[in-house]
């Protein structure tokens, strides 16, 4: 599940063996479950480079969720998908919610740290075990770190591309909604310093899945979106 892609990927050389049709790097896929929600067809695109022997892997994207409340139970590691009219009176009662922005493909919730308000923190399942990853500048003011004082000194890889990730932790708690988070590492990558700044939209950094372990997250993907922490 990586909530960072616009597109869902399909791995390996699976569509190549089941004869999907194809189209400018895209593949028409006949039909598209996730546990007992039906998607229909879809398209897909294809890295070839990855996987194989007829094995179903992939990256699972932002493309196909759109429309839907996601419920990602952290804890119980499972997925699952809904229509918002599905969902009990209890479970909107025990739900804090963050209101969120869908745009340039990507889903930004509002959310504060620090006592510093963000809304243009990517929500990046991708993100694995990172708590926000930022540029160096928005790192040393939310830390109050230098890269010489870094508590946490991580040997990373990306796309294959090997880096280092510095962490330090934030100087207050991430609060999504009414709910206040316990303290969490801040990151930049050594080799990229600027990653963000140069991004063609606006984007300040990443919020990954280490702040939401002891958590079930759902992402309402509707006409509104927000993010919620379940109680």
């Amino acid at each position: 599940l990586d909530t960072g892609l616009d597109v869902t990927l399909v791995y390996g050389d699976l569509a190549t063996e089941r004869g999907w049709e194809m189209h400018e790097g895209m593949y028409h896929v006949p039909r598209f479950a996730i546990g007992g929600m039906q998607l229909g067809p879809t398209w897909l695109r294809d890295r070839p480079e990855h996987g194989g022997d007829g094995e179903l892997l992939g990256s699972l994207g932002l493309d196909l969720l759109v429309g839907h409340l996601v419920l990602i139970d952290y804890p119980g590691e499972r997925l699952a998908l809904t229509r918002f009219g599905a969902l009990p009176r209890w479970f909107l009662e025990r739900t804090t919610w963050a209101p969120a922005e869908i745009r340039d493909a990507k889903l930004f919730p509002y959310v504060i740290l620090g006592g510093e308000g963000f809304g243009d923190l990517l929500f990046d399942t991708g993100s694995s075990a990172f708590g926000i990853t930022v540029d160096r500048d928005t790192w040393t003011r939310l830390t109050d770190c230098t890269p010489e004082e870094a508590a946490t000194r991580w040997e990373v890889r990306s796309w294959g591309q090997p880096l280092t990730a510095l962490g330090c932790p934030a100087q207050g708690p991430l609060v999504v909604g009414s709910a206040r988070l316990a303290e969490l590492e801040v990151f930049f990558l050594e080799e990229q310093p600027r990653l963000f700044a140069q991004w063609p939209f606006p984007v300040s950094g990443l919020l990954g899945n280490a702040p939401f372990w002891d958590h079930v997250t759902v992402l309402d993907l509707g006409m509104r979106p927000r993010l919620g922490l379940l109680r």
